[in-house]
């Protein structure tokens, strides 16, 4: 089961050059001067400035760019002259020559860090944030230390980062989100779930706090709570689908698979290229005896996630066992069973059982044995599918090929 947190860290990207007519929409940029003007839509009237931080570039038009700031303790739209910006891949240059002309600026060292943190530079993020912590006490540059060491997978000093923004800025919204991410990451969920409250009280539309509250319930198994917070995120927000996904593989556990099958439709609705949903509505489909249908979502999945083995992983097992002799073809079983395979870099073993299943398809009963106690070697896979495997290999000995069972009607 995916799980997703909508973390608002900085998001990563490679650090630029000075701009000259460069098209930015979609770019991130960072100021090249403590406190770059942003001007309103008729570019006329000053409404801000920006120092801190990069900015995301919305829309262009000649010498000016339209931004979103991040800098808290709000984000600013607004227009500033392209000049004023650099992307991020010259900045660290930009920012390394101008700190040894000023080394206790602190706008350049946080900015030089947050740069740095992008690259993956962390311990080097950490120690310009700290150098710039040293001179201010602004809940900003303690959110992005606390962001480097998230990133870094520091989750202790992370969360008295967070911890430390939000006592300087009781409403700073973000640092509530990845102090909750790095709870739920050392398994603190109840504060996990404290801190999506709060952000919840600042900011009651905002539909990723009930999607991650329902994260979180499930990885508690409390599942009717869950589905409850999924329900009010696609409430809030009607073309979610990664909330729609995740309701409907609890509604799969449920063998409730009528809904499962409606929230994947509503998944792939808005989002027709999401892979997984098709790969998991295909085995909802062939729980109820649809196979033309599961087949064709089979399809759609390895068409749409080239690069995810359960796609492939799944699509191999329908046609390897599917009831139904019309739906199943051992050779092109074997071919997407050794694919996922490849994409998992040899490390799942539930792939070699998969190819098992599809030799043994194919009437290669040697080469299924084989192939299933590959996958028993793993300790984690035998304590949780031993008594199945073994089965498996009955089967496999007696000349029998599997078959998922056919639904009762």
């Amino acid at each position: 089961m995916r799980f997703t947190l909508l973390a608002l860290a900085l998001a990563a990207s490679l650090p630029g050059r000075l701009i000259a007519q460069t098209r930015l929409v979609g770019e991130r940029v960072f100021p090249t001067t403590n406190g770059v003007p942003v001007y309103d839509e008729k570019r006329e009237k000053e409404v801000g400035k920006w120092s801190l931080g990069f900015a995301g570039v919305l829309k262009q038009d000649g010498d000016w760019v339209y931004v979103k700031t991040n800098e808290f303790p709000g984000e600013q739209l607004g227009w500033v002259k392209q000049q004023s910006v650099m992307t991020a891949n010259d900045s660290i240059g930009f920012y390394n020559s101008q700190v040894q002309q000023k080394p206790d600026m602190v706008w350049l060292q946080c900015n030089r860090g947050i740069a740095r943190r992008l690259r993956g530079e962390y311990e080097a993020a950490v120690k310009d944030l700290s150098a710039a912590m040293r001179h201010t006490k602004a809940a900003f540059v303690a959110y992005n230390r606390g962001n480097a060491y998230l990133d870094d997978g520091q989750h202790i000093p992370a969360i008295d980062d967070f911890t430390r923004a939000i006592r300087l800025e009781p409403k700073y919204v973000s640092a509530y989100y990845n102090r909750a991410f790095a709870y739920f990451e050392t398994k603190e969920f109840d504060k996990a779930i404290a801190d999506f409250t709060a952000v919840g009280r600042l900011d009651p539309k905002d539909a990723g706090v009930p999607f991650n509250l329902g994260n979180i319930y499930s990885a508690k198994g409390e599942a009717d709570k869950a589905v409850e917070s999924y329900t009010e995120a696609v409430r809030l927000d009607p073309e979610f689908a990664q909330a729609y996904y995740n309701r409907g593989l609890l509604y799969g556990k449920r063998k409730d698979f009528a809904k499962a099958i409606a929230d994947y439709s509503a998944a792939v609705k808005v989002e027709p290229v999401f892979g997984v949903a098709y790969t998991d509505r295909a085995l909802a489909f062939a729980a109820t005896g649809e196979y033309a249908k599961a087949a064709a979502d089979h399809k759609l999945a390895v068409k749409h996630s080239p690069k995810d083995f359960r796609c492939f992983h799944n699509y191999a097992w329908f046609l390897a066992t599917c009831p139904n002799a019309d739906h199943r073809d051992g050779k092109l079983a074997v071919e997407l069973a050794k694919e996922a395979i490849v994409l998992t870099k040899e490390r799942d073993p539930s792939c070699y059982s998969g190819l098992g299943v599809a030799y043994a398809e194919c009437g290669e009963f040697e080469k299924a044995i084989e192939s299933e106690k590959a996958a028993l070697e793993n300790k984690a896979y035998a304590a949780n599918h031993g008594e199945s495997g073994r089965e498996f290999i009955k089967l496999y000995e007696q000349k029998k090929p599997v078959r998922m069972p056919a639904p009762k009607h």
